[in-house]
């Protein structure tokens, strides 16, 4: 059977030899996280309401002789 997978040495990015374009990747991929969080949060605090508050009526029941 041949060994067909790389060795750890023949892996680019073993032992931060990675290339500046895949950490361009990495940084911008957190950064699009960050920013989609940062909008979900801005709409979470902007629309957080609620239609069906409950509203509370203070009524006298009278005993009709």
């Amino acid at each position: 059977m041949i060994n067909s997978e790389p060795s750890l040495e023949e892996i680019e990015d073993f032992n931060g030899r990675g290339s500046d374009e895949k950490k361009r990747t990495v940084n911008l991929v957190i950064l699009g996280c960050l920013f989609v969080g940062a909008l979900y949060t801005i709409a979470k605090v902007n629309f957080n309401t609620v239609s069906d508050e409950l509203v509370i009526v203070d009524r006298a029941v009278v005993k009709v002789d």
